[in-house]
């Protein structure tokens, strides 16, 4: 069986303590000891002058960074080179939703790994590897919330009726004038789509579905800020 390209993202602070987790592979790994670890190393090599960047552990690759003020690692199968690993770290580091969250999950004396604020990390991370094309090419392997994957499942059951078109799919899901009811929750959910399509190795017939529902969805918002509904 082919190893995935990423085994594991892990968000800890750096007493050691994790935010967030999320694996990508069956692990045995005990997180709590390891984040620890990585948490010790870290502070040590830091009092040392020196900066400690990766690890190998039996046959994974483990990189580290710092990033306002919260520790990342990535585990990673050793064909993802420091470069790829870079620039992760660098989007995250760039991302306003990233630097907002860690903001708050610092500003915290109870943590939880289910709060909104992992919630956005969990997004950021996802969208991140996804542009990064690490990710799995694989539909279940997508790694997309539980209400985005809910909301693509709708939409393909939709898709897979007979005789259906991009209209009345559009209709069932959202409902009659959707166009000019909500108009940034639908370019919400065309992001959520296109991400899709572009992540997930799928059917080519359900792909071709899926961009003219996209197409007619973004005909239909423009259509109604035109007209001023």
């Amino acid at each position: 069986m082919k190893r995935a390209l990423i085994h594991q993202v892990i968000v800890l602070q750096p007493s050691g303590l994790v935010v967030y987790s999320k694996s990508f592979e069956k692990t045995t790994l005990d997180e709590s000891l390891f984040s620890g670890f990585i948490a010790a190393i870290l502070a040590f090599s830091k009092e040392m002058g020196s900066e400690l960047s990766s690890i190998t552990l039996e046959d994974l690759v483990y990189y580290f960074d710092n990033i306002h003020g919260l520790i990342v690692v990535l585990g990673t199968a050793p064909q993802v080179d420091v470069k790829r690993a870079r620039d992760f770290f660098e989007l995250l580091t760039q991302s306003n939703e990233f630097r907002d969250a860690s903001t708050k999950i610092n500003d915290k004396t109870v943590h939880l790994l289910d709060s909104e604020e992992t919630k956005v990390l969990d997004e950021v991370i996802n969208e991140t590897l996804s542009r990064l094309h690490l990710l799995p090419k694989d539909v279940e392997g997508i790694l997309i919330s539980p209400e985005k994957m809910a909301f693509i499942k709708d939409i393909v059951d939709e898709l897979q009726r007979e005789e259906v078109s991009p209209k009345h799919v559009a209709q069932r899901i959202f409902g009659e004038g959707f166009e000019s009811r909500n108009p940034q929750l639908i370019k919400e959910k065309i992001q959520i789509l296109k991400q899709f399509v572009h992540a997930g190795q799928i059917h080519p017939a359900v792909k071709k579905s899926l961009q003219q529902l996209i197409s007619y969805l973004e005909r239909s918002v423009k259509a109604a800020n035109l007209f001023g509904f």
